[in-house]
């Protein structure tokens, strides 16, 4: 089990390493179970179930959030590739009129 005097560069180890899993986890024969383990010079710790349940509840949230936030960037992305395109159509038509005079 994990002290409370561990280091704070190993939560962010361990967060790392939590993120690259779930993420490799669309790869095929990465499986969605998780097991963390922190090897020091003395052993051995094995993340809690509940520790590792709490990470996944927090990732899920995040992907909920980038889902949300993704989709709002699309609809922006969306709005100004038609304006260009509305730009774009007009230039080359004043182009064309120039053209023919």
């Amino acid at each position: 089990m994990l002290t409370p005097k561990r280091p704070q560069y190993l939560a962010e180890a361990i967060l790392t390493t939590f993120l690259a899993k779930k993420r490799a986890e669309v790869a095929p024969g990465v499986g969605q179970a998780t097991d963390l383990f922190l090897i020091t010079r003395n052993g051995t710790d094995h993340l809690s179930d509940e520790a590792v349940s709490d990470m996944e509840a927090i990732f899920k949230l995040q992907q909920k959030n980038e889902d949300a936030f993704r989709g709002k960037m699309k609809t922006r992305v969306d709005a100004a590739m038609r304006a260009e395109g509305t730009r774009n159509l007009a230039r080359a038509e004043a182009a064309k009129e120039a053209n023919s005079k």
